[in-house]
């Protein structure tokens, strides 16, 4: 014992009592003072700064690394949310987009199928084209144009029925249009 020094404490009584069963329930410390040692050289060897425990595992300061970290966190926090918040303006831009470009899609389809049809002449000579005819001529799908030419016919009456053959329906568009 030439080499150690002797240190007193004065605690609380129930400050004392924890560390007596701090003692009795480990099998890391053979004694008050073993507990009172390792303690004290667990916490010196925490670097600077290090957050600290009390005996119930609650800490009592925060790093400054801890507080750097957390820092870094809300800033990568908020540049995601202005990230999320650009794409989702973006998305919208591109949906308006989409729906323009469809629009003006559907309504060029319209006036070319209608510039495909022949004029109707009369009942007398009934010109017409099918929706395959039609297709083919304007480099289109045959569905497209069937759909076209049925919406025309019932939306604008501009076109008509000419001929119908083994289930293919002929068209022509109104004379004087």
């Amino acid at each position: 014992m030439a080499d150690k020094k002797r240190v007193n404490l004065m605690v609380s009584p129930e400050t004392k009592t924890e560390w007596d069963n701090a003692v009795e329930d480990s099998t890391e410390y053979s004694s008050l003072s073993d507990l009172v040692r390792k303690s004290v050289a667990h916490e010196l060897s925490q670097p600077p700064g290090a957050a600290s425990r009390t005996a119930k595992g609650r800490e009592t300061t925060q790093p400054a690394e801890t507080e750097a970290q957390t820092e870094a966190i809300e800033q990568i926090t908020k540049t995601l949310s202005r990230m999320e918040t650009t794409l989702s303006d973006l998305d919208s831009r591109l949906t308006n987009v989409e729906q323009e470009v469809t629009a003006s899609a559907r309504a060029d389809l319209k006036n070319e199928v209608f510039g495909a049809l022949p004029e109707y002449d009369s009942e007398d000579s009934p010109d017409g084209k099918s929706a395959a005819e039609i297709a083919e001529e304007i480099n289109s799908q045959r569905d497209r144009v069937s759909d076209v030419l049925t919406r025309l016919e019932e939306q604008t009456g501009a076109i008509r029925v000419t001929a119908s053959e083994e289930g293919q329906q002929f068209y022509a568009r109104e004379g004087g249009l």
